[in-house]
């Protein structure tokens, strides 16, 4: 699965704020005090909490939200259905469609907005 720059930077300066005992091939890049897989409930605590309340995100988000939202945000950029599989590492695009693609109050707000039935018939 392709790891886009922005995620890539971000990753990368994690890793850069790690102790040099941690930096190893072998090494978690969200890790304990050892470089050992960090416990579910620590990360959610001490890693995802904080960020979530950095975003700014009035609400609670899991992590894997953030897959939903991703192939949504491709799908409304225009991105095909056969990438955006490709990308969310699935094996049949009727997953990445009827699962994980949403299509937000937003969007359709905009669409009613711009068709009138009404507006096109002649009286």
């Amino acid at each position: 699965m392709p790891l886009f720059e922005s995620a890539r930077l971000v990753l990368t300066e994690r890793k850069l704020r790690l102790p040099p005992q941690l930096i190893q091939p072998d090494c978690f890049l969200f890790c304990n005090a050892r470089g050992g897989p960090i416990d579910p409930g620590n990360f959610h605590r001490r890693e995802w909490l904080r960020a979530v309340e950095a975003a700014g995100i009035g609400r609670v988000v899991r992590l894997h939200d953030l897959r939903h939202y991703a192939i949504t945000r491709l799908d409304e950029q225009g991105m095909s259905s056969k990438i955006r599989t490709e990308i969310a590492g699935h094996s049949d695009e009727r997953i990445t469609n009827s699962v994980y693609t949403h299509v937000r109050r937003e969007r359709v707000a905009a669409a009613a907005a711009g068709f009138d039935p009404l507006r096109a018939v002649s009286w």
